[in-house]
């Protein structure tokens, strides 16, 4: 039953595939502009964050972080090639750097924080 910790990160997976499914009104842009970057990396560390809580429920093997880790950045993968099928979207490489970026870092983050505050076995 331990699977069902990472329920909220497969949720909000959904929940980016939603948004991603939105045409945008304005055709897009090309090139970095961090107006544009800066909303996939937030958007994707709280992915590398909801899975992080499922890692650390499930006695954060080393392995399991660098199976999320991959499934995160390929997610973002493939939320790209999504984009490339809805009207007024675009594949960006930019985009899944900054997603794959965005994934790493949320579950880095929550690794630090885990492991400066845990209690130590005793």
């Amino acid at each position: 039953m331990r699977f069902l910790y990472f329920v909220p990160a497969i949720l909000y997976m959904a929940f980016i595939f939603y948004l991603s499914s939105i045409p945008v009104l304005t055709p897009p842009e090309f090139g970095v502009d961090p107006e544009r970057i800066i909303p996939h990396l937030v958007e994707f560390s709280i992915l590398g964050i909801l899975f992080s809580i499922g890692l650390i429920k499930n006695g954060y093997k080393r392995g399991l972080l660098i199976l999320v880790s991959v499934v995160g950045i390929l997610y973002g993968l493939s939320d790209e090639i999504h984009q490339f099928f809805v009207p007024n979207r675009i594949f960006s490489l930019v985009d899944w750097g900054a997603d794959s970026l965005g994934v790493v870092l949320g579950i880095v983050i929550v690794y630090a924080l885990y492991r400066k505050y845990r209690k130590p076995k005793e």
